[in-house]
């Protein structure tokens, strides 16, 4: 009996010692302990995919005006350029990129191996199209958390820059490195 009381005692003794130690939250109906509250980043229904395109000057200008002879722009007057993926509408603050299941990477590096022929008296440069496909994605955290989800859209380089690549431009070259994002957006994801 002495050693039941004992033992009674030390534990209403523990007991004091905890809850001296400060307040002790309660737990509201439905309410659980969740130590990671960090959201994943998810698709919204299928990301609604779609391509869009960046166009990039990677050479210099090459002017065959004071020329008899066609000339030529290639690899000695251009640069190799490494387009990232980006977000493009929505909240910024996304924890890291996804491929959404698509043929998608975080980068792709345009290469600078390409020649044009330009004819004498015009102008002549290299561009690069690097396909992207944009597809919607949202943060989805446990309710509880009290983490909104607000959809953003992700803009990945297409892997193997699938419906991208260099070509010619002639007499409306601009400066390089100089670039812009086409408006022309077909649904889908990467195709050629």
């Amino acid at each position: 009996m002495m050693k039941h009381l004992a033992i009674f005692i030390e534990i209403a003794v523990a007991l004091v010692s905890f809850s001296a130690a400060g307040p002790v939250k309660e737990l509201k109906k439905r309410q659980y302990f969740q130590e990671d509250c960090s959201p994943e980043v998810t698709l919204v229904g299928d990301g609604n995919p779609h391509q869009n395109y960046f166009h990039q000057q990677l050479s210099e200008n090459i002017d065959c005006s004071g020329d008899a002879q066609p000339c030529s722009v290639g690899e000695s007057d251009s640069q190799s350029f490494t387009v990232g993926w980006s977000i493009t509408t929505g909240p910024d603050d996304l924890e890291g990129w996804i491929s959404g299941g698509f043929d998608v990477s975080e980068t792709w590096t345009t290469g600078n191996t390409y020649n044009c022929g330009v004819a004498p008296g015009q102008v002549g440069c290299i561009w690069y199209k690097t396909a992207h496909t944009a597809y919607t994605v949202h943060r989805v955290a446990p309710d509880f958390c009290g983490i909104p989800s607000s959809p953003s859209v992700i803009r990945g380089p297409n892997t193997n820059n699938a419906g991208g690549g260099y070509y010619c431009v002639i007499g409306t070259c601009r400066s390089k490195g100089e670039g812009y994002w086409d408006s022309y957006q077909p649904a889908g994801g990467p195709h050629d």
